[in-house]
C-alpha cells in the first residue's frame, strides 16, 4: 500500500521541445510513500496539462511492472 502526491512544476508548449505533440504540456514530481516503512520514491512527468494523479499512477505501475520483468529476464 502507498500514498501519492503529484507536484507541478511548470507549463510548457510541447512545440518548445520540437515534440511531435502540440499543446500545453506539464513537467511534475510524482511521489509514492510506502505506508509500511514510509520510504520515499520520486518520478519526474511529462505530461499533458490536466493529466490526473489517478492517470499518472497507473502510468506508473505498468513501468514498473515492466522493468521488473525486465530484472527477472536478466536473471
Amino acid at each position: 500500500m502507498h500514498d501519492w502526491a503529484y507536484i507541478e512544476l511548470a507549463d510548457l508548449n510541447a512545440s518548445d521541445f520540437g515534440a511531435d505533440f502540440t499543446g500545453t504540456w506539464t513537467r511534475g514530481l510524482l511521489i509514492r510513500r510506502n505506508i509500511s516503512d514510509n520510504d520515499l520514491a520520486y518520478f519526474s512527468t511529462w505530461c499533458p496539462q490536466g493529466t490526473p494523479i489517478e492517470a499518472l499512477v497507473t502510468v506508473e505501475g505498468h513501468r514498473w511492472a515492466i522493468e521488473d520483468s525486465f530484472e527477472t529476464a536478466k536473471s
